[in-house]
């Protein structure tokens, strides 16, 4: 039977599986266990403004610039460092964290390799086509063009600019300026600093930068912090026209897209879908 396909393996997927309950969620996740680990992302500034029907709790969270409070000079030093502004709430909101997955069905281990937009199939690897109505995409858009066959028409690294982040994690340490019990986020300025901006949170203080920061172990993420694609709007454009939909920071090429409104924009999904 036809349905909706959802494909992605990170919170946005979750989302739309919790929008279209009746859609099929696919991920290439091999295991239940790597997907309960995956359903957070641990590492970085991580909370929302809204539980969204995820189970959460609730955070006291507190962002600085420079461990003060935000200045226009602050903002517009950052943006020069890191290419953009920070578009999160600064000074103390309270924000809550998932503490796992909602109860919901997936396919795991499935890997998309082709998608047929002309007879509606997608195709995993060692599966036979499986006929879609519509999908929801959420991993990276340079995936997507790549399995519909249509990667050789761009140039990726001018057309879908990104640099990866490093992330080092450390203890918190005990000149913290807020307690255990607050997330509390400062973003640097100082150009001098490779770390543009850290967390402390849950016992540890988590660093992230666009370069190295010393030889303490690190986690480097893909496609990390995306830069704005001359491009993505319009090829996202003729994908909506055959039913293909993108939804999420990666799969929208767009580093300002936040959970919120990923959430936003399946909700209004619905009223076409």
């Amino acid at each position: 039977m036809k349905a909706i396909a959802i494909v992605g393996s990170g919170l946005p997927a979750v989302l739309a599986k919790l929008e279209f309950k009746s859609a099929e969620m696919f991920t290439s996740t091999r295991s239940e266990k790597w997907r309960r680990k995956r359903a957070w992302r641990g590492f970085g500034v991580n909370y929302l403004d809204k539980p969204m029907g995820l189970p959460c709790k609730p955070v006291r969270v507190i962002t600085h610039m420079d461990y003060q409070p935000v200045t226009e000079d602050g903002l517009n030093m950052y943006a020069v460092k890191s290419g953009s502004k920070p578009d999160i709430p600064f000074g103390e909101v309270m924000g809550h964290v998932p503490t796992g997955w909602p109860d919901i069905q997936v396919n795991f281990g499935l890997t998309p390799t082709k998608i047929d937009t002309k007879e509606n199939t997608i195709t995993f690897h060692g599966q036979d086509p499986w006929e879609y109505t519509s999908i929801i995409w959420t991993d990276p858009l340079t995936d997507l063009l790549r399995v519909l066959g249509l990667n050789q028409g761009f140039d990726v690294p001018k057309d879908f600019p990104s640099r990866p982040v490093f992330v080092r994690v450390t203890i918190r340490p005990p000149d913290a300026p807020f307690g255990g019990d607050v997330y509390y986020v400062n973003y640097l300025s100082n150009p001098s600093v490779a770390c543009h901006r850290f967390c402390d949170k849950d016992g540890e203080r988590h660093y992230e930068g666009l370069t190295m920061m010393g030889s303490i172990p690190h986690k480097r993420t893909t496609p990390g912090r995306m830069s704005h694609s001359p491009v993505a709007a319009g090829v996202m454009k003729e994908l909506q026209e055959q039913g293909i939909y993108c939804i999420g920071e990666v799969a929208r090429w767009s580093h300002d897209e936040t959970l919120t409104r990923t959430w936003e924009r399946l909700q209004r999904l619905r009223e076409v879908v």
